[in-house]
């Protein structure tokens, strides 16, 4: 007797292709977006919000690599055999994914067995002041907001800079935006 729990209407939570998850990267990057701009000092809910939409961010967008190894032309699979040298070339070409690879499997692993740590990434929020000028402020507006940043080989870059140059290059990979907001395009 088949379980019915795996028949095609139980697979909400199922992702059919690399346009789902990209879908899901697009989404992913609004939220924390989203997240960054609503949380206001160190508030718990708002604060983890952001972060946590980070981690999620950085999870898909690795993770769209076995996705994109799984459509690789027979030419492209021939250059790499094996989903880790993908991998590898990926973080290599791009530190977008290099440090997406490295916040992904930093933040779900107690300890990274099997993968050396990447020194010279590193990931921070920290309080910067909001600074006011006369008529700028409103009653209510944080006086200071954590700022996401990366550190990448010794350049501190924000968060948002790093994940929507991921997301573009996924975006590019896949020919298409799948969510289609122009808003985002730049930062």
């Amino acid at each position: 007797m088949e379980d019915e729990r795996h028949t095609e209407e139980w697979d909400l939570l199922y992702l059919k292709s690399h346009i789902d998850l990209l879908a899901k990267l697009e989404w992913n990057y609004k939220v924390f977006e989203s997240a960054e701009k609503e949380q206001s000092g160190y508030i718990a809910g708002a604060y983890f919000t952001a972060i946590y939409a980070a981690i999620d961010f950085a999870v898909t967008a690795w993770h769209m690599s076995e996705w994109a190894y799984a459509v690789l032309t027979v030419a492209d699979k021939g250059r790499y055999p094996k989903l880790k040298g993908f991998q590898d070339a990926l973080c290599s070409d791009h530190r977008a994914l290099d440090i997406c690879e490295q916040l992904a499997n930093c933040a779900k692993h107690h300890v990274r067995k099997g993968h050396l740590d990447k020194p010279h990434i590193r990931s921070k929020a920290f309080p910067y002041a909001n600074p006011f000028r006369a008529g700028s402020g409103r009653a209510g507006d944080p006086l200071s907001r954590p700022e996401f940043l990366i550190s990448y080989k010794g350049e501190s870059i924000p968060a948002k800079v790093i994940f929507l140059e991921a997301l573009n290059y996924w975006r590019e990979c896949c020919g298409f935006n799948v969510i289609d907001d122009s808003s985002n395009r730049e930062v």
